[in-house]
Order: structure tokens, then C-alpha cells, then sequence
């Protein structure tokens, strides 16, 4: 079947309004052009959640087609530097020589503190990192940034410090252009080549050739005030993805809000928070608000068998979302197959999150409205600018003890228990100890041991 034919095969089954349906066939029509195929993804998924259909067979077979045709390489956007990054090995050596030639001064720092790409920090959520006295004595410490700046105050090289060494970026500053060239840690191969387009002291445009991968951006300004940015990327796991942000200030010419605007409606990627908005404060609401769409969501689901547990899943890498987590649920089939195939090895199986098929499957509601947007985007900025990653796994295992006491609405096997875990450390067996009650977890304890090791 053709990409169009998987698309009529699940549309076919929708109602939608007429405009929808003109909306729909006009981007359908432009396919395989990359921002048309993103519109009609995006259609796609509002039309199956608005009717309930994101487990239809037809529906996933759409939206696998439409990947595909994002992941192509045709889709990528144009860069023009992949002259620049096959040569840049060669170049490293005398680009090396002169960017190290032109310092005067180096600037040691805990973190990312230096970065050309506009609005950096708060696109990517990553707290910066506070600038040192002096160098530090002997190692330096993984994580550990040093920044060489030339006679006219501009970084020509950067050091990013980790247990192998470091990274090394080496910039040139030419008229109307800065180039960016970045390499490994341990050959020295390179990372990325990215070009920056500066016009009257703005830096207007940026292209990117790396490893995996490549992107293009555009920044628009009013005056100095930088009001959007048109991004475009590609690799080939995730394919073609385009964002546009809008960028706002407050009356004192402020940042205020980042938004990322699609045919889907608007996101908040970063917002100032409110005088006197803190962690203590937003994590009692956001744990309140989390407990009702735990209630919500599992009503909505329909499960035909017992489920043996209910997993309040996070993602700790994503360190920049960590709030709220996502359902998972354990199928007491499952259960018995794990035990069935690994016998004393399916504690390895049983309580690990992405074993299960109802994980970050989108049958499975997620714990998410215009409430729990608001909070989060802020408490989620709170969290990675302080480091107070704990506080909200604090919160969600709390939420887990909790719910162990609760009729929940779901089938529930023999021995059910609530729990939460960091499904990327594989942590969930520490997870079932810290929320399951006593009584609960001496039944389970035979599931909970892992064999010892001969």
C-alpha cells in the first residue's frame, strides 16, 4: 500500500467537518514535501485522539508510513556544509594552531555558559553553569567548561570537560559569518561543522552539519528583540522535524515566553515565572492535580484482563520534563509469561516498565490537560535550574504510596501494587519496595528477589 492509501485507510473510518476534510486533502496532496507530511501527521493524531481510535491497526500503519517518509533523506533540509564536515579532519590541526594563537584570556565555568545559538538555555532547558575564579587545580571535573576568548573579547575555543578528556569547539569569526567546528574528545573526529549568519551584530541564521544528523535555523527580530525562530532538523531515527517559536517580553523588555506554534495549537517551551513562584509551592498543586488524572485516565482505559501493576513511569534522563510522569500497566499475562520464559530471571522482566506492552502506548491516556501544562512548565524550569531533581520523584513516589490504598478503577489481579520507578535505570524493583505496603510487599517478596549469582 502507498503512504496516500494507508492515510484513506484510517481516514476513511473518521468523521470530520468539511474544513477538516479540505484541510486534511490539501496537505495530503503536497506529500512528500517535509512540512506538508508533518501537517498531516500532526491531523492524524488530533483525529485519532478526538476519536479514541490511537490503538486502530489503520491508524498506526498511517503514522508509521508518514514516518517513513520523514526519515528519508530526501526530507532533510538543505545545509550545504557536508564539503565543510568530510574535510574537517584534515582542518583540525590548523584550525587548532589558530583559534589557540588568537586567546588572550580564559574563563573556566561549571557548565555550558558561552553559546551562540540564541535563546540556548531556555530552548533546551539547560541550566547554565556559574562562572569559576580561577582554573581548577589538577583535573578538571567532568562537566567542567573552559572558554578562550581573543583580543576583541570573542570565544575562539571551547573545552568541555569529561572522564576521557574533552571536546573541543574552535570558532572563526569572518565577515558576515562565524564558523563553528567541533570535535570528539577521544580522536579528535569531528562532531558537527555549524556555520552562523551575523547581519548588523545579529546572528540571523545558523546551519549544521554533525555526525547523526543536520539542521537549519532562522531568527527574525524587531529591532534587537528576537521575535522568531524557524528551526528544521534530520536524522534518521526521528526524521524531519520543523518548529516555529514565538518569543515574547514583558514591559521591561523582559523574556517572557517561548512558545512552540503548530497547526496543533501552542506550547509553552519556557516561561518566567511569577514573582514569588517556587518549587515548595507548585509541587503540593501539581501532586493534587496528578492524583485526579490518575483517576481520569485509568477510567478511560479498557482492559479486558487483570492488571498485576500500575507504574507512574519517569523518564530521568529527560531532565528538563521530568513532570508528569506516564502510565504503564502490567498485564497479569505477562506476568506469567515472564515467569513462564525466565523463571528466577523474571524479576529482571516484571517490574522494568518497557517490558510491558501497555507502556508509553497511546491506549493509555497521559496524565496531561491545560492545569497540569501550566504547572509543570514551570516547575519543570524550576527543577533543572536548581537541580532539584529528587523533589519530583519525591512527589510521584509519594503519589504511588498513596494510590496502594485507593479503589482504583481498574481490573485488578491478585497482589496489585502501585509504583513508581526511573524507567531508563531500570529501578523498578526499588520502586515496588518504596510504595508497596508491608503486607503487600511480604507477598510479593518472592517476585522481588533476583537470583544470587553462583
Amino acid at each position: 500500500m502507498t503512504t496516500n492509501s494507508k492515510i484513506d485507510a484510517f481516514t476513511s473510518t473518521v468523521e470530520m467537518s468539511p474544513e477538516e476534510e479540505a484541510a486534511l486533502a490539501a496537505a495530503i496532496a503536497k506529500i512528500p514535501d517535509p512540512h506538508a507530511t508533518q501537517e498531516v501527521r500532526v491531523r492524524l493524531i488530533a483525529l485519532a485522539k478526538r476519536t479514541d481510535q490511537t490503538g486502530d491497526e489503520a491508524y498506526r500503519d498511517a503514522l508509521s508510513a508518514l514516518q517513513a517518509v520523514l526519515r528519508d533523506p530526501a526530507a532533510a533540509p538543505d545545509v550545504g556544509l557536508e564539503a565543510a564536515f568530510a574535510a574537517a579532519p584534515q582542518k583540525h590541526a590548523d584550525l587548532e594552531r589558530e583559534c589557540e594563537a588568537a586567546v588572550v584570556r580564559w574563563e573556566w565555568a561549571t557548565g555550558a555558559l558561552h553559546e551562540l545559538q540564541p535563546l540556548y538555555f531556555e530552548r533546551h532547558r539547560q541550566p547554565r553553569g556559574r562562572l569559576r575564579k580561577s582554573a581548577p587545580e589538577g583535573a578538571p571535573k567532568s562537566g567542567t567548561h573552559a572558554y578562550g576568548f581573543d583580543a576583541e573579547d570573542r570565544v575562539r575555543v571551547t573545552r568541555r570537560y569529561n572522564e576521557f578528556g574533552f571536546h573541543q569547539s574552535l570558532f572563526l569569526h569572518l565577515p558576515g559569518e562565524i564558523q563553528g567546528w567541533h570535535f570528539r574528545h577521544s580522536d579528535r573526529a569531528p562532531g558537527a561543522v555549524t556555520h552562523y549568519e551575523v547581519r548588523d551584530g545579529l546572528i540571523v541564521g545558523r546551519r549544521s552539519w554533525a555526525r547523526f544528523g543536520r539542521s537549519v535555523e532562522r531568527y527574525e527580530y524587531e529591532g534587537s528583540a528576537l521575535r522568531v525562530i524557524r528551526t528544521a532538523a534530520w536524522d534518521a531515527s526521528l526524521g524531519r522535524v520543523d518548529h516555529t517559536y514565538e518569543v515574547s517580553y514583558d514591559e521591561l523588555d523582559r523574556l517572557e515566553l517561548i512558545e512552540s506554534v503548530s497547526v496543533a495549537g501552542r506550547n509553552a517551551l519556557w516561561q518566567r515565572p511569577d514573582e514569588g513562584e517556587s518549587l515548595q509551592e507548585l509541587l503540593p498543586l501539581i501532586a493534587t492535580h496528578l492524583r485526579k488524572l490518575v483517576f481520569e485516565a485509568l477510567e478511560q482505559i479498557t482492559v479486558d484482563e487483570p492488571v498485576y501493576a500500575l507504574c507512574l513511569c519517569m523518564n530521568g534522563e529527560a531532565y528538563d520534563h521530568l513532570l508528569p510522569p506516564m502510565l504503564g500497566l502490567g498485564l497479569a499475562s505477562e506476568r506469567d509469561a515472564f515467569l513462564q520464559e525466565h523463571g528466577a530471571h523474571a524479576v529482571d522482566y516484571l517490574w522494568q516498565p518497557p517490558e510491558w506492552r501497555l507502556f508509553d502506548d497511546e491506549a493509555v491516556p497521559e496524565l496531561w490537560d491545560e492545569r497540569m501544562k501550566k504547572l509543570c512548565t514551570i516547575a519543570n524550569q524550576l527543577i533543572w535550574e536548581k537541580k532539584k531533581y529528587k523533589a519530583a520523584f519525591r512527589v510521584v513516589e509519594a503519589l504511588a504510596k498513596e494510590l496502594n490504598a485507593e479503589e482504583l478503577p481498574l481490573n485488578q489481579d491478585t497482589n496489585f501494587v502501585v509504583f513508581s520507578c526511573d524507567y531508563t535505570a531500570g529501578d523498578g524493583v526499588a520502586g515496588v519496595r518504596r510504595a508497596a505496603p508491608a503486607e503487600l510487599k511480604k507477598r510479593l517478596r518472592p517476585l522481588l528477589r533476583k537470583p544470587r549469582a553462583r
